[in-house]
């Protein structure tokens, strides 16, 4: 059972960023540079496709548990410098507008959270790091044997 859910949970936690680097990072490219820009961005498009990267390969990463701590790492950089540059509800005077950007930064911080949580206890089962981790120990008792 603990596989399972491990698995279930690293998929749903993931799911946002391969989501999110397609829909508005890949298919709206253009828009989503200039709104970089608009925040003030440097080198929009060169961050931009960095942004890709870190959210394609930490998001595989963290779904096949493969390198999970490092995917995580990588997800969480995102997570903070996109939070911090894009969901500054504090600077917002119109209410309803600080309001959904308070949600955004809240949701980003719990996500970021767990994050913190992954690279502090690994993948868990059900993932390719436990099958290396597993495969290391079986050769290590056989060399010890």
């Amino acid at each position: 059972m603990q596989g399972f859910v491990s698995l279930v949970g690293r998929v749903l936690l993931a799911a946002i960023f391969p989501l999110s680097a397609i829909m508005w990072h890949v298919l709206d490219y253009a828009n989503t540079t200039q709104m970089m820009r608009d925040h003030g961005i440097p080198a929009a498009n060169v961050v931009h496709v960095c942004t890709i990267g870190l959210l394609l390969l930490g998001s595989i990463s963290l779904i096949l548990g493969c390198k999970a701590r490092w995917g995580a790492a990588l997800l969480a950089v995102f997570l903070a410098l996109t939070t911090y540059y894009f969901h500054g509800f504090w600077d917002i005077q119109d209410v309803s507008l600080a309001h959904e950007q308070e949600a955004h930064f809240l949701k980003n911080l719990s996500i970021f959270g767990a994050m913190l949580f992954i690279i502090a206890n690994g993948a868990g089962a059900w993932s390719i790091d436990a099958c290396c981790a597993n495969r290391r120990r079986a050769a290590e008792d056989a060399q010890s044997a």
